[in-house]
C-alpha cells in the first residue's frame, strides 16, 4: 500500500524534479559496490553443434537475449564467485582464457575504466528515430521494404483513436501490455514502470488502433520539446488476429501521424538490443528510423574471444552487433561460412543490416574476394582480416 501511494506521488511530481531524482538514482547505483556475479556457461552452439564455454559477468536479460542466439536453450550454469566490482575484473583478466567467449555487463563508469581497449563494447540498448522534417509526399516510412505494412494498414480499415484517459492507460497496461511482455520475452521481459509511464500519459496521448470499433493495439506516446516518443505498444491479446492485420505497424503510422500534428520535429521509436538482425530493430528500420543514443541505457557489455571460433564467426554473421565507439556506432558482423567470396551473397547481407546512424561497417572476413565492397548505403566499410576461423 505504501508503495502504490508513493508511486502515485512520484507520477505527479515536475519534470525538473524528476529529472534531479533520476539522475540521483544513477548516481548512487553506479556507486554502490555491489558484487558481480560471474558464471561459465557450457553448451553446444546452434551452428556447429559443438562445445562451447562462455565466461558471462552480470546476469541480466540483454546476456540471456544473446546467449540464446548463440547457444539456444539448453545449457548449463555453474557460479564462480561473486566479487565486487575490483576484484571481479581482475578475476575475469585470469579466467577469460580458459573460455572461448566471454561477455561481461556493467555501468559504463566501471566497464569503460577497469577494461582496456581489447573489447567489443555492445549497449545494452539502443534508440532509433525518425526525422519528421521532410518534404510533402517524402515520407521516410514510405518504402520498399515498408510497403506491405502499409498495405495491410489500407486494407483492414484501422482508424486512429486519441485517448488521455487515466482509466484507459490503466486498461492498456494491465490487460494489454503485461501479458504482451510476458509472452513476448518471458523470463527476459521487464515491464516499465507503471508511475513513470502515467508521467508520459500526461505529457502525451494513448494512440488506438482501432477496426470496426474494437481496439486492437495501442501505443503510449509523449512530448518533449520537438521531441516525441513512443514508450510502449501492445496489442490486445484476447484479439490474436489483429497482430497479423497489421495493428501494431498501425499505431506506428497513427503515432507519426499524431506527432507531426503535434510539429514534433523527431520520433522516437524506443529502445532494442544493440543487434542488427533483431526483429523489433529491423522493423523500426523499415518505418524509416535510424540509430541513436538511447538515454536509458547505462550499461555496456563487453565481447571478447581468445580466437575466431566456427560458431562465433557464425554467430557474428547471425546476430551483427552494434558497437559502442565514444559517440558514435558502427556494426560488427562477418561474410558469413557459406558466403566464400560470393559477392551477391556478401553484399545482400551487409546491405540487410547498414542502416542510418552508423560510422562505419566492420567487417570479419577469411576470403579477402569480398573486399571489393568499400561502402554500403553511404557507410563506409571496414574490413579486418583472420585465418579460416
Amino acid at each position: 500500500m505504501l508503495a502504490r501511494q508513493l508511486g502515485k506521488v512520484y507520477s505527479r511530481v515536475p519534470d525538473p524534479l524528476d529529472r534531479v531524482l533520476l539522475n540521483a538514482y544513477w548516481r548512487m547505483r553506479e556507486k554502490i559496490p555491489y558484487p558481480i556475479t560471474i558464471e561459465r556457461v557450457s553448451g553446444y552452439d546452434i551452428f556447429e553443434n559443438q562445445p562451447i564455454s562462455i565466461l558471462i559477468a552480470g546476469r541480466s536479460p540483454t546476456t540471456e537475449y544473446f546467449l540464446r542466439r548463440l547457444i539456444g536453450e539448453n545449457y548449463s550454469r555453474e557460479l564462480l564467485g561473486r566479487p565486487g566490482r575490483h576484484n571481479a575484473a581482475l578475476q575475469l583478466c585470469k579466467q577469460m582464457e580458459r573460455h572461448d567467449l566471454t561477455i561481461i555487463q556493467g555501468p559504463r563508469s566501471w566497464t569503460d575504466t577497469a577494461f582496456d581497449a581489447g573489447y567489443w563494447r555492445v549497449p545494452t540498448t539502443i534508440g532509433s528515430e525518425v526525422n519528421l522534417q521532410f518534404a510533402v509526399g517524402e515520407e521516410p516510412w514510405v518504402n520498399n521494404n515498408n510497403r506491405k505494412n502499409l498495405m495491410r494498414i489500407n486494407q483492414n480499415g484501422f482508424v486512429p483513436e486519441i485517448t488521455h484517459d487515466e482509466s484507459d492507460f490503466d486498461y492498456f497496461y494491465h490487460q494489454m501490455y503485461i501479458p504482451h511482455i510476458a509472452k513476448r520475452f518471458g523470463a527476459l521481459g521487464q515491464a516499465r514502470s507503471k508511475h513513470r509511464m502515467l508521467r508520459y500519459l500526461r505529457k502525451g496521448a494513448l494512440i488506438w488502433a482501432s477496426r470496426a470499433s474494437q481496439r486492437l493495439a495501442a501505443t503510449l506516446v509523449s512530448c518533449d520539446g520537438h521531441r516525441a516518443t513512443s514508450w510502449i505498444a501492445a496489442p490486445h491479446p484476447q484479439r490474436p488476429g489483429g497482430v497479423k492485420s497489421g495493428s501494431l505497424g498501425a499505431t506506428y503510422l497513427f503515432a507519426l501521424d499524431w506527432a507531426i500534428e503535434q510539429d514534433m520535429h523527431r520520433f522516437q521509436l524506443g529502445s532494442s538490443r544493440a543487434c542488427l538482425l533483431d526483429g523489433v530493430l529491423r522493423h523500426k528500420k523499415n518505418w524509416g528510423a535510424s540509430l541513436t543514443e538511447d538515454p536509458e541505457a547505462r550499461e555496456d557489455l563487453l565481447f571478447r574471444w581468445k580466437r575466431m571460433t566456427p560458431a562465433i564467426y557464425h554467430f557474428l554473421h547471425e546476430s551483427p552487433l552494434v558497437i559502442r565507439q565514444g559517440r558514435q556506432f558502427s556494426a560488427l558482423t562477418t561474410i558469413g561460412p557459406a558466403a566464400k567470396g560470393d559477392m551477391k551473397r556478401i553484399e545482400t547481407h551487409l546491405n540487410s543490416i547498414a542502416v542510418a546512424g552508423l560510422s562505419n561497417l566492420i567487417v570479419i572476413g577469411a576470403d579477402k574476394r569480398g573486399s571489393e565492397v568499400q561502402k554500403v548505403k553511404g557507410i563506409p566499410v571496414r574490413w579486418e582480416w583472420i585465418s579460416n576461423p
